[in-house]
């Protein structure tokens, strides 16, 4: 128990949060791709504006996973990552599935 909070006491370091989250933004971006492609050949244009705007938000911030981090993760930083793909992926794809007449209930 002991060994596992010292694991944790130390400090998250951003730059590895920022590369490995711009793997996220990639991934996602190439997924979104797939159901862009479908609205745009359906002709559908509200799905398609917002897809587009979703890979256009996305794909920029694929380029963090450029940034140069160590390869090594700590658990404190496996954990921020996986809360921020746990937020960040249904909030952003969400704003597609507004178009298609799904509301948020209130």
């Amino acid at each position: 128990m002991l060994r596992q909070a010292a694991a944790l006491s130390y400090a998250v370091r951003p730059r590895v949060v920022l590369k490995y989250f711009g793997y996220l933004c990639g991934l996602l971006t190439v997924l979104t791709l797939v159901p862009l492609g479908v609205s745009v050949w359906s002709s559908e244009t509200p799905p398609s504006r917002r897809y587009g705007i979703v890979v256009g938000i996305l794909a920029p911030g694929g380029l963090l996973s450029r940034l140069s981090a160590p390869a090594r993760v700590q658990a404190n930083e496996g954990m921020v990552l996986v809360v921020l793909t746990f937020l960040f992926t249904p909030l952003i794809m969400s704003y597609p599935m507004l178009s298609c007449g799904y509301d948020i209930p209130a």
